[in-house]
């Protein structure tokens, strides 16, 4: 094959992934944070399948063009499994569990094989910053961020330099949003007539 690269000892194939909606298709089927990734540049990655976990590189080539490049070994499974995907005629279960829900990946995407050579990258594949991908496993290992708890604020209420004027007007002034601000200037039975 002319789209093997060899980085190490390993034997890598790289795939070309296009379509108009490949990054929002991406960033539901890889373990990477795609946000930050801008084209020319690339990123360690991981792709969980019913089978196997496949680990490799991504590279965004422009807005609607990625490369991924994996160990030939597992080429031929994180193709059909990409390719799945795109057709929505696959479960997300990873158990093999049929999946009766109406859950599909945005695209379609094209996945075929590439003509450039892959790359090689060092970096944890899993974004720890990312909420969901297929196959997150959610072990927790960020530090989750307090409670939050509401606390009623003792400050004193401020007043618009009109205040004094609403006031001898005859308004009817109330506390809100930290500010004593006036609601109505006669009865309710005046207002309405």
């Amino acid at each position: 094959m002319d789209d093997v690269a060899q980085i190490g000892n390993l034997r890598n194939v790289a795939y070309d992934l296009r379509g108009e909606r490949v990054r929002q298709f991406l960033d539901y089927t890889v373990s990477s944070d795609l946000s930050a990734l801008e084209p020319g540049k690339s990123q360690a990655t991981k792709l969980v399948t019913p089978k196997g976990e496949v680990t490799g590189a991504l590279t965004c080539v422009d807005p609607t063009s990625y490369r991924l490049t994996i160990p030939a070994a597992k080429a031929g499974l994180a193709a059909a499994w990409l390719r799945d995907l795109s057709d929505g005629y696959t479960s997300f279960n990873l158990d093999g569990q049929p999946d009766g829900t109406p859950k599909r990946m945005p695209g379609p995407v094209v996945v075929m094989e590439s003509k450039e050579k892959g790359v090689e990258v060092t970096g944890k594949p899993v974004s720890e910053d990312k909420p969901w991908f297929i196959g997150v496993t959610g072990d927790g290992s960020k530090v989750s961020l307090p409670t939050f708890e509401w606390k009623e604020s003792e400050s004193p209420l401020r007043r618009t330099p009109l205040y004094e004027v609403h006031k001898s007007l005859g308004a009817k002034v109330i506390p809100f949003a930290g500010w004593e601000m006036p609601v109505w200037y006669s009865s309710v039975l005046e207002e309405h007539l």
